[in-house]
């Protein structure tokens, strides 16, 4: 190869990369503050075992959820029967008096049932139980709301859920972004929808295992879609709840290969 073409390759790598990292960070998922990601793409299933591609909460999948063509490359289907992940009890997802957020997106049509749920993320002991909890839901199956109990006090679904149902078949961005000292909001679409004032909530913390799609020690199973769950450990801001709806995952493949390519280019060059 001649110096000339050799300077060509470097010139186009210098001015192409950075757009094309730019690119591909805009489209990512919010990274500062995340504890765990459950993609729910099929690559990322093995055994039985639902992986945290970010964290250390891997899940066991119970019934027989059906990986299908998600929202963000493939998701998994939830029969709302008997299908769900169990994730054992990590001190990560123990939010005690701390700050967090969830978000994820989700498809059902399940039909309205008054005062019912569909829980989507369970952690602890719902509906008042023995133990604190917090859970990310749908309230009477259609409409996105929350529950938090810290043993003296109860923040039950009815009361602190959206009036907007969800339940048309369609693909919805939820977010649940719980700031303890003040209030709960939620988002649907990247877009603010309601808040409910939390600050009477005290220590979250648990021993009890957390569930997708149902909740521990009661059968509330989600009948529908779940895909790109993410939890962090800290309040997202708008502009981050909305960057999460706009995004494809946090894939680094592609700038793998271009380090790869590059590779092969010196060691065949030199």
């Amino acid at each position: 190869m001649s110096g000339k073409t050799l300077i060509s390759i470097c010139v186009f790598t210098i001015m192409v990369t950075p757009i094309w990292h730019a690119n591909v960070a805009d489209a990512q998922l919010v990274e500062r503050g995340l504890v765990s990601y459950w993609a729910f793409d099929k690559d990322t299933i093995e055994g039985g075992i639902l992986k945290d591609v970010w964290g250390n909460n891997d899940g066991k999948i119970y019934g027989d959820p059906k990986v299908i063509n998600g929202k963000v490359k493939e998701s998994l289907e939830f029969d709302g029967v008997d299908d769900y992940v169990e994730v054992p009890d990590n001190d990560s997802l123990d939010m005690g008096k701390s700050d967090f957020s969830i978000c994820a997106w989700i498809k059902t049509e399940a039909k309205e049932v008054f005062d019912f749920m569909a829980v989507i993320f369970g952690d602890g002991d719902m509906m008042g139980g023995g133990d604190p909890s917090y859970s990310i839901l749908l309230f009477s199956k259609t409409m996105p709301a929350f529950e938090l109990y810290d043993l003296k006090t109860y923040l039950d679904r009815d009361g602190h859920n959206s009036q907007k149902p969800v339940n048309d078949g369609k693909y919805y961005h939820l977010a649940w972004v719980f700031d303890h000292d003040k209030d709960c909001s939620i988002y649907i679409n990247g877009k603010f929808d309601i808040k409910y004032d939390i600050s009477m909530i005290g220590d979250l913390n648990n021993n009890q295992d957390s569930m997708i799609g149902n909740q521990p020690t009661r059968d509330f199973f989600f009948p529908g879609v779940i895909d790109e769950l993410v939890i962090y450990n800290r309040t997202l801001s708008e502009a981050e709840v909305a960057k999460n709806f706009d995004a494809k995952g946090l894939s680094v493949e592609p700038m793998v290969r271009v380090t790869l390519t590059w590779g092969e280019i010196k060691k065949s060059t030199f």
